[in-house]
């Protein structure tokens, strides 16, 4: 009778424990399932978030600009370039008298970098009233300009050699050792 007792019970115990385990796994996949759902609507509304985010970098990256930039007025019309040349596309068009913003001066090309009705381009320098700072502004863009050419030229024109003794020196136009500071062959 114990036998029999126990025999019933553990298939009865199974048939229950076997029924509270397939009711488990449907809530189980039901709730991985929810889950999944609510991940899929969170990614998108992270991805809508991350585009804003950006969208608002941009716009402070562009008033920081606009805050450091040197006001002035455009001293005859003329066009704003998407880069800094006469045969760019055009971005906007300059009316005498209005403001602008100049962010930088391009020495190589003799064009400001502007921002003028909320775009950025570049005008001829000449289109743009002058003031001190500005004339500062070209002056500075124009020695750096030199100063990086003539370093250029003077360091890619002689070949530094060590000699054996540790010195350093350049073969000379006359095809003579010329002997340089030990730095200069690091």
């Amino acid at each position: 009778m114990k036998s029999t007792f126990l025999i019933i019970l553990f298939f009865f115990s199974n048939f229950l424990f076997s029924q509270t385990l397939e009711e488990l796994n449907k809530i189980k996949d039901s709730l991985n399932n929810k889950i999944r759902e609510i991940e899929k609507k969170a990614n998108k509304d992270i991805d809508q978030i991350q585009v804003h985010l950006d969208s608002i970098d941009t716009k402070i990256g562009f008033v920081n600009q606009k805050i450091n930039s040197i006001e002035s007025i455009v001293s005859k019309k003329g066009s704003v370039y998407m880069n800094p040349n006469k045969f760019s596309a055009e971005i906007a068009k300059t009316k005498y008298r209005d403001k602008i913003h100049i962010i930088s001066y391009d020495a190589t090309s003799a064009y400001y970098r502007v921002i003028y009705n909320d775009k950025i381009g570049y005008v001829p320098y000449k289109s743009v009233k002058q003031n001190k700072t500005l004339f500062e502004m070209r002056k500075y863009s124009k020695q750096y300009n030199n100063t990086y050419k003539s370093n250029f030229k003077k360091s890619s024109s002689k070949r530094y050699i060590r000699g054996p003794r540790g010195g350093c020196y350049y073969i000379n136009s006359n095809g003579n050792k010329t002997y340089v500071s030990r730095s200069l062959c690091n």
